[in-house]
């Protein structure tokens, strides 16, 4: 989950988007979102 932070400079936003992309990608189970969530 990606939080709310002030970002300082661009270097420390790729490397939290980055770091968030890798930690999301280890986790055994991905949660995902229900195509009856966008049909309605």
């Amino acid at each position: 989950e990606i939080e709310h932070t002030c970002h300082r400079s661009p270097i420390n936003f790729l490397v939290h988007i980055f770091s968030t992309l890798i930690s999301y990608s280890m986790q055994p189970k991905k949660p995902s979102i229900s195509s009856s969530f966008f049909i309605g």
